[in-house]
């Protein structure tokens, strides 16, 4: 991987994240975002057709589905939840995806899947504040 690819993948991870109003979902969006970039570059897949949504696989579970859940299923689909997740985490991957969302619409999504048993939500510690945690079951 050479220095120039790095620094491109910087600016585009910038520009694809600086929509976020929140800085610290800002922040998360932006390390997801140059993650995936310099991921694909190592794996030699073209990075922008895998951070487009346009080219992102879609799950049968997310047809027929659109907003924020249907997003939140695709997330489901695509193994995300394998590992407990915050919202922050989760409004950040979204975000990543190109899709922003107000993180209270989220959550309430969030709170009817774990209801529903698609989502485990357990309380649990980040740093010195309680947040809820999700998984697959």
């Amino acid at each position: 991987m050479n220095l120039a690819y790095v620094k491109e993948a910087a600016t585009k991870a910038a520009r694809l994240s600086q929509s976020v109003v929140d800085h610290e979902l800002k922040v998360a969006a932006f390390g997801v975002l140059f993650a995936r970039l310099l991921d694909s570059e190592s794996n030699d897949v073209g990075a922008s057709k895998r951070l487009t949504p346009a080219a992102a696989p879609r799950g049968s579970a997310s047809r027929g589905q659109g907003g924020p859940m249907g997003r939140v299923r695709e997330l489901i689909a695509d193994g995300f939840f394998k590992q407990p997740k915050t919202l922050k985490a989760i409004v950040a991957e979204l975000s990543a995806r190109g899709r922003t969302y107000d993180s209270a619409i989220v959550g309430k999504n969030l709170q009817r899947l774990a209801q529903d048993r698609v989502l485990r939500r357990t309380l649990g510690k980040e740093g010195n504040r309680e947040v809820y945690f999700y998984a697959e079951w």
